[in-house]
């Protein structure tokens, strides 16, 4: 970090936790519609609706599958094993994430 520009960075994380603030707001907003949207569908039971240049789906769809790795593997130790010989890594991935263990400073 000794690298970094210190004004650079500074502006840099404070317009990021700005746009962050903005965000999270524009968020809470979105789930407010998204809960009033649901209300009027609701009322005459639609799971599509059309209308004012959209199209929304709301409905019911069947749960994901997935292996019980742990359950697997007591009740089938042959089977896990050989399940566990075609298990393939994905890319590797550089996430971004953030902390500030400090408030925003308004200036």
């Amino acid at each position: 970090m000794d690298k970094i520009n210190p004004g650079v960075w500074s502006a840099l994380v404070k317009r990021y936790q700005e746009a962050k603030m903005i965000q999270e707001e524009a968020g809470i907003h979105l789930e407010s519609l998204e809960e009033k949207i649901k209300a009027e569908m609701d009322k005459v039971g639609a799971s599509i609706a059309e209308g004012s240049g959209a199209r929304i789906y709301w409905r019911e769809q069947a749960g994901k599958l997935s292996l019980a790795k742990k359950d697997f593997a007591k009740g089938h130790p042959v089977a896990y094993a050989i399940y566990k010989q075609y298990l393939r890594s994905g890319k590797p991935s550089r996430p971004f994430r953030p902390f500030f263990p400090r408030p925003i400073l308004h200036e």
